[in-house]
């Protein structure tokens, strides 16, 4: 029986391919004597290309640069990407195409012609073609040289990807010529891209990243349309706290702990000290096996999932207190089937990471949640990036160095920056949230795009002061979690999850999808 429904089944497949292949034929006219028929047929199938309308598919046509993002996009499985802030003055957010180049260039695949000009509707050369795709497909340098004789042809930033990607066999050449420079057409898009989508392979993962939304602000109801808007799978409610006279503070809503297992998504409350030293100090000494018993049984009562611990300004001398602290913990929680982490800050080889026993937590605990944020905290006296790409990743580096296992590690990300002035000769910061800093955006009177930090850079004026901006964005974010990726990343943490702009969270979509295919010569 179970045979006889295999067979149905393949044949049902069959059958739909097969009608749609009839239909594309018959819908594109002028294909019968394209070289790369079968391909189109393909592509057409999979619904990532269409015809030019009246019939036609026009293979001879060239292709434009913003029709070849669009066409690689379908062949990766992206979505489009309206970001907030838009880097090219050339893709305008009425542009059909707007949420295809954004989805592009946030990944990297695409930088454009110029820092502001992407040229959407010039044609779109087989070199520059070449250069996307092994960014696409993650290439790596190859020993052998270019087979073809117009190797002097090829531009110098383009000469490696080329070499690359005629090697890696997904583009040929007209004969003994590769033609560099010539228009790339609808019929050599068609062949390129069905060879790539036949090499592609999605990577097995064990699980999802885990992604942590953070409760701040928000009301429950905002808190759930939040979540519900992004790629949170845990929450993190902040509902137990330390008070002086030894007790815990509990505002557990089971409502919402309902709601979020209803909505399959785990619920790890927040326990955490205010920023409070001494109150810190007596539950790790004198309270410290009531509060455990008390967190387990709160843990059992409610059906949390876990506890996310957030402790901060905990002085260096409790160091060893909070490690047994949250193994004692760990133990206790673990032989009930739940989940502990807590929150470090970076290595910083200061006071405030020092208490932090980074081997001996992540012994213990689930998973190390890192703040990867505050480079340039809130009464610095220099002004910067809340979280630079070059400092947040050597954060990342550095945690993975001294803990037990890379996948115990969840990174922090920013969903938030800070609007930097200098009044009567002193630095002065407000924080503001991703939405906060897209309202500012046409009175900047400079922005651009800096690769030395990943992000984008913003002035403006008000009232005669001058303020800067170093933004978080789709773009910025992006670059932060494919790199935590490539680091063994567990996951990640948002703060805060009402702090993000709608674009953010299909950036992210995109970049887990990337980085979960591989490319099989």
């Amino acid at each position: 029986m179970k045979r006889l429904a295999v067979t149905i089944l393949a044949l049902i497949i069959a059958f739909s391919w097969n009608v749609r292949a009839e239909a594309a034929q018959a819908v594109f006219t002028d294909i019968n004597k394209s070289f790369a028929k079968n391909d189109i047929l393909s592509l057409y199938n999979k619904q990532v290309i269409n015809g030019t309308g009246a019939g036609l598919f026009e293979p001879s046509k060239t292709v434009t640069r913003a029709e070849f993002v669009k066409m690689l996009a379908g062949v990766l499985g992206l979505e489009q990407v309206h970001n907030s802030i838009p880097g090219f003055d050339d893709v305008k957010k009425s542009a059909w195409f707007y949420g295809w180049v954004y989805a592009a260039n946030n990944l990297g695949l695409i930088i454009g012609k110029s820092e502001k000009k992407f040229a959407p509707n010039e044609t779109i050369t087989r070199e520059e073609a070449a250069v996307i795709l092994a960014r696409a497909t993650r290439q790596t340098p190859v020993s052998q040289t270019n087979p073809f004789l117009d190797e002097a042809c090829v531009s110098p930033w383009a000469a490696e990807s080329v070499n690359e990607i005629i090697h890696a066999g997904i583009m040929g050449g007209d004969g003994q010529y590769f033609h560099p420079g010539q228009s790339l057409t609808r019929e050599e898009a068609a062949a390129i891209l069905n060879r790539i989508l036949g090499k592609l392979r999605t990577v097995p993962q064990t699980s999802a990243p885990i992604e942590i939304g953070w409760q701040y602000m928000d009301s429950t109801a905002e808190f759930k349309q939040h979540v519900m808007e992004s790629t949170i799978n845990v929450i993190s409610p902040r509902w137990f706290f330390m008070g002086k006279d030894g007790a815990l503070t509990v505002s557990v809503e089971p409502e919402l702990v309902e709601w979020a297992h209803a909505k399959q998504k785990k619920v790890w409350a927040l326990v955490g000290n205010r920023s409070n030293a001494e109150v810190l100090h007596l539950f790790l000494t004198v309270y410290k096996n009531s509060v455990i018993t008390q967190l387990v049984n709160y843990a059992s009562q409610y059906k949390l999932d876990g506890f996310n611990l957030d402790f901060e300004n905990v002085d260096p001398d409790d160091r060893d207190l909070l490690t047994a602290f949250v193994k004692d913990l760990g133990t206790r929680l673990h032989s009930a089937g739940k989940v502990i982490s807590i929150d470090v800050p970076p290595d910083s080889n200061t006071d405030w990471s020092q208490p932090f026993d980074y081997a001996a937590l992540s012994a213990s605990a689930d998973y190390l949640v890192l703040m990867d944020y505050e480079e340039h905290w809130a009464g610095s006296s220099v002004m910067g990036s809340v979280a630079s790409l070059p400092w947040f990743i050597q954060g990342v580096k550095q945690i993975n160095k001294e803990i037990s296992t890379p996948s115990k590690l969840i990174v922090g990300m920013p969903l938030f920056t800070r609007d930097w002035r200098i009044e009567a000769g002193k630095v002065l910061s407000e924080d503001i949230e991703l939405p906060d800093q897209e309202q500012l955006l046409p009175i900047f009177s400079s922005l651009k795009w800096d690769p030395s930090v990943g992000q984008y850079t913003a002035v403006y004026t008000n009232n005669h002061v001058i303020h800067h901006i170093w933004l978080e964005d789709s773009r910025s974010l992006t670059l932060k979690y494919v790199q935590s990726l490539n680091e063994k990343a567990a996951g990640f943490a948002y703060w805060y999850t009402g702090g993000a702009t709608a674009d953010i969270w299909a950036a992210l979509r995109n970049a887990n999808r990337l980085c979960g295919l591989r490319f099989v010569s």
